[in-house]
């Protein structure tokens, strides 16, 4: 019980700060308000996410690795189909054997 308060209590306060913070910064205050606040943001965050954005891979390679990791999938799932039948009859087994360990006792 006092722990799901707590957790109510914690959400209510971040999102409270949050909305503390957004009117603070001017970005619910009139458009030019806005404007600056918009302008101060991206000031903050665009150094910070600069090397996050070089490390965004081409579309070429998101492409070819789709591709690969499709095809490797698809195989997998296609190998373990067929080894299905001796899959199932080896765990088929070892019940057998358990039960008869179990009945046996």
């Amino acid at each position: 019980m006092a722990l799901g308060f707590a957790k109510y209590a914690a959400t209510i306060s971040l999102a409270g700060g949050a909305i503390y913070w957004s009117v603070q910064q001017g970005i619910w205050g009139s458009t030019k308000e806005g404007s600056e606040a918009g302008k101060k943001l991206t000031k903050t965050i665009a150094p910070a996410t600069s090397e996050y954005v070089e490390k965004i891979p081409s579309v070429k390679d998101v492409k070819t690795f789709v591709r690969t990791n499709w095809n490797t999938g698809v195989k997998t799932l296609f190998t373990a189909a067929s080894q299905l039948p001796e899959v199932a009859g080896e765990y088929k087994e070892k019940a057998k054997a358990a039960l008869a360990d179990k009945s046996g006792n």
